[in-house]
């Protein structure tokens, strides 16, 4: 079933989306307009929308939701998520998937989500997971939400260098972009400045040498990304 996740069809958004207009997170500013009632930004009401996939939700709307998530406390525990990916991946290593197992698969990654609710690549095992259940209207649903992740995580910077890093709140979101961008990590990541990843990519066309990430935050040391 690993394998089989590993063909799974990935918004391609192309190295052309680096050279696009980027705006930097107001951390601050997010971290006030997030919890007020009254404003545009108030995160419950962002996150409620965008778990229906309102893709009208704005560009600022979206950079307060993923980034004011670091603000936000996760309602499961590092242990109960743990737990929950111990039993993901005894699903998903089974070689035929059951509907059984599909079906179990959803329960975890809703478990996991709680704790990382911007995962890409859990979204994408629900949009398998969902497709292959025949539940296509959730599948598109949930594929929404991770296209609207990605633009607003590629938004935020560059790459180009550590001024002008992709800002993102997890490190597994670093992988993710660049597999959305095809690029083949080569080497260990580095870390030229405080909260800034440097990932070093193979030879490609569009001869980038490395992608430079910030991370307002420590680590989480779960990974989804195997």
């Amino acid at each position: 079933m690993k394998k089989i996740f590993t063909l799974l069809t990935i918004l391609i958004l192309g190295a052309s989306a680096i050279a696009q207009e980027t705006s930097v997170p107001d951390y601050a500013a997010i971290e006030q307009h997030i919890t007020n009632p009254d404003s545009e930004f108030y995160y419950p009401a962002l996150l409620q929308r965008y778990q229906n996939a309102d893709t009208t939700l704005t560009a600022a709307q979206l950079q307060h939701l993923y980034y004011g998530s670091i603000y936000i406390q996760r309602p499961v525990s590092t242990a109960q998520a743990m737990e929950a990916l111990k039993e993901f991946n005894a699903v998903v290593s089974q070689p035929s998937p059951t509907r059984a197992d599909l079906e179990a698969a959803l329960g975890y990654t809703d478990i996991l989500i709680k704790f990382k609710p911007y995962s890409i690549l859990l979204k994408q095992y629900r949009v398998f997971c969902l497709k292959e259940l025949g539940r296509i209207d959730e599948a598109l649903k949930e594929r929404a939400q991770y296209e609207m992740i990605a633009e607003t995580i590629l938004a935020s910077g560059t790459g180009t260098s550590a001024e002008n890093s992709i800002h993102i709140t997890d490190v597994d979101n670093e992988s993710e972009i660049l597999e959305l961008l095809r690029y083949k990590q080569q080497g260990e990541p580095e870390t030229p400045k405080p909260e800034t990843d440097y990932i070093p990519v193979a030879n490609n066309v569009y001869g980038v040498k490395g992608i430079y990430f910030y991370i307002p935050q420590p680590k989480r040391e779960l990974s989804v990304v195997q």
